[in-house]
């Protein structure tokens, strides 16, 4: 059927002119987006590749500037590169596993209905999604529980996603059925093993990975194990710069190591 329609050069798709117009647009602005997307990729490619000195001038839009391999040697031969992916692999990985347990034992209990408290500890969590104690008041916390300069500094204070929990709990309230867990209750099944047993087996595994992924990556995206003094561009061979310029860096680095 697909092919005699596809043979059938009488069949129009677009009778209309306002449906030329509109493929024609669609056409235009994925065209945009496409380049807008590609334009940076391609100049922190040919930025790469390209000497300190003409990065700094300004002369490398698109392709390459006095070629060079200078910039991923040292990449490759920095001593903490290949710890910054241990450490990248073990947050993730670590960081993933305890979200998804602790969103999985908070939601469960949340989406039954004989929990006489649920919606006010629901509102409590949704409360957090709204406000937030902000930056100081969390690294005050992480530094009262002494856990500075350790993996839990990153992993705890993201333990839960509330977002997670939404999605889990309401998956648990509309698919496992009340009749389920009551013909568990009459063969002696408690509620711990009700979870394990029945309600984790039968949850959807394309939600799961979802919830999976999009928490490796946020946990990928709050990994920086490179200092920031590292990612300066190292200056072209020869060039002394203004001494002003140093000098005025100098205090600014001065004033971080301070703070």
């Amino acid at each position: 059927m697909a092919k005699e329609i596809k043979n059938n050069k009488k069949v129009r798709y677009y009778t209309k002119w306002n449906d030329h117009l509109y493929m024609a647009l669609v056409h235009v602005l994925c065209a945009v987006s496409v380049v807008c997307i590609l334009v940076p990729l391609i100049f922190v490619v040919a930025a790469s590749f390209s000497s300190p000195k003409a990065l700094l001038s300004g002369k490398v839009y698109l392709w390459p500037v006095d070629f060079t391999l200078r910039g991923y040697n040292m990449l490759l031969g920095h001593k903490l590169l290949i710890s910054g992916f241990l450490n990248s692999i073990l947050y993730t990985v670590v960081g993933t596993v305890i979200n998804v347990v602790m969103t999985v034992l908070a939601a469960y209990p949340l989406s039954r209905r004989d929990l006489a408290i649920r919606n006010p500890v629901m509102f409590l969590f949704t409360f957090t999604m709204l406000f937030s104690g902000g930056m100081i008041p969390s690294y005050m916390l992480v530094k009262n529980l002494h856990m500075l300069d350790t993996i839990w500094a990153v992993v705890m204070p993201t333990a839960l996603s509330v977002w997670n929990l939404i999605i889990t709990r309401t998956y648990f309230q509309s698919t496992i059925p009340q009749e389920i867990l009551d013909s568990a209750s009459v063969d002696g099944c408690d509620d711990f093993k009700f979870l394990i047993k029945i309600c984790i087996p039968l949850a959807d595994p394309g939600g799961e990975r979802a919830a999976v992924r999009g928490r490796a990556l946020e946990l990928l995206l709050q990994r920086d194990d490179v200092p920031e003094h590292h990612h300066q561009v190292p200056p072209p061979a020869g060039h002394e710069g203004d001494p002003d310029e140093h000098e005025h860096g100098g205090h600014v680095h001065g004033r971080d190591e301070a703070a």
